[in-house]
């Protein structure tokens, strides 16, 4: 079983999860919100949060960068024409 801190969308607050991957998706075993851990009643609306961010594209930021040369003024000039 994996853990991890979450903010919980229900409740807001920092919460550990205990969880595990499925090929249908995340499965919330345990949370710190809940006593005892085990006993999860919430819509586990974190766990759909999860399976999202995993099945979205991921995109790289360094393709998206372009490269700009400084404008050169000179004194007697205006850099604003």
């Amino acid at each position: 079983m994996r853990r991890q801190l979450i903010t919980c969308p229900e409740s807001a607050h920092l919460e550990e999860i205990g969880y595990e991957r499925h090929e249908l998706g995340t499965l919330i075993v345990e949370c710190s919100q809940f006593s005892p851990a085990c006993d999860v009643t919430c819509p586990r609306t974190c766990a759909a949060r999860m399976d999202s961010l995993l099945r979205a594209p991921r995109h790289r930021r360094d393709t998206e960068r372009a490269n700009v040369a400084p404008l050169a003024c000179d004194a007697r000039d205006s850099c604003a024409k």
